[in-house]
C-alpha cells in the first residue's frame, strides 16, 4: 500500500507513470478515500518532479472542481486541510510558474478553504470521528480512522496558509465567519505552543489571530 510517508522516499519499484492516473480513480463519495488521496498528492507535491505529472494528469483541475462539493463550515471534513495545503504547496514551489489552473480559484473559494483548513489544523486526529453513512452520498464529515495529524504532515505550509488567509479575508466578512476563523486560529496557536513549533510559524499564526480579533472587537 502506498502512503504519503512512502512517497517521501520513492522506490525504484514504483511505476510512477501508472501511479498518477491510477489515483484519479478514487471514489469522491468515500471520505476515507478522499482523505488518503489528498494526503498522498500533498506529499507528492513536495517533489518538484511530480508537479508536471499532477498538472498533466488533471489532479489540480479536478481538485479545484471539487471545492464547492466539500465546503461545510459547520462540519469541515478533516481532509479539507490537505486540499488547501496541496494548492499552496504547488503555488509556493512553482511561484511564477505555478499551474495556471490555480488562478481559477476565486477569492471566495480561498476564503472558504482557509477557514476550513484552520479549523482542521486546530484539532488533533482523535477529535474526528467516522460518521460516514455508506447508504448515502454524503461525505464522511469527520472522516478517517488514522493516527496522522495534519501538523505532522504540513506544519511548514502554515505560513503560506497565513498569507493566503490574509489575502482573501473579505472586507465584509460576517461576524460568524470571523468567529469561526478565530476559533480555528486560537486552537492552532495552542497546538503549536504544545508542539514547541518554530517561532516564525507560531508568530505568523498568532499575528493573524490578533488581526481577526481586532476586527471582531471593532464590530463590538
Amino acid at each position: 500500500m502506498i502512503t504519503a510517508d512512502a512517497v517521501d522516499a520513492p522506490s525504484q519499484e514504483t511505476d510512477l507513470s501508472k501511479l498518477s492516473p491510477a489515483l484519479l480513480t478514487i471514489d469522491w463519495l468515500n471520505g476515507d478515500d478522499v482523505f488518503c488521496y489528498l494526503r498522498l498528492i500533498f506529499a507528492l507535491a513536495s517533489h518538484p518532479n511530480w508537479h508536471l505529472r499532477l498538472d498533466k494528469h488533471g489532479h489540480i483541475a479536478r481538485c479545484i472542481g471539487k471545492i464547492p462539493d466539500i465546503w461545510d463550515q459547520d462540519h469541515p471534513p478533516s481532509y479539507s486541510f490537505y486540499l488547501s495545503a496541496f494548492f499552496l504547496r504547488i503555488q509556493v514551489a512553482r511561484q511564477e510558474r505555478a499551474a495556471p489552473q490555480l488562478g481559477t480559484i476565486t477569492s471566495k473559494q480561498w476564503w472558504d478553504l482557509t477557514r476550513m483548513a484552520w479549523h482542521v489544523a486546530s484539532r488533533t486526529s482523535d477529535q474526528y470521528y467516522p460518521l460516514h453513512d455508506q447508504t448515502s452520498n454524503n461525505y464522511d464529515q469527520y472522516s478517517h480512522n488514522y493516527d496522522s495529524d495534519v501538523l505532522d504532515d504540513g506544519i511548514e505550509i502554515l505560513e503560506a496558509l497565513v498569507a493566503a488567509t490574509k489575502m482573501h479575508i473579505p472586507q465584509r466578512a460576517s461576524r460568524s465567519e470571523l468567529e469561526f476563523l478565530c476559533e480555528g486560529l486560537g486552537g492552532t496557536v495552542n497546538r503549536l505552543k504544545w508542539r514547541t513549533a518554530d517561532e516564525s510559524i507560531l508568530s505568523a499564526v498568532r499575528e493573524l489571530k490578533d488581526v481577526v480579533d481586532l476586527r471582531l472587537n471593532a464590530e463590538g
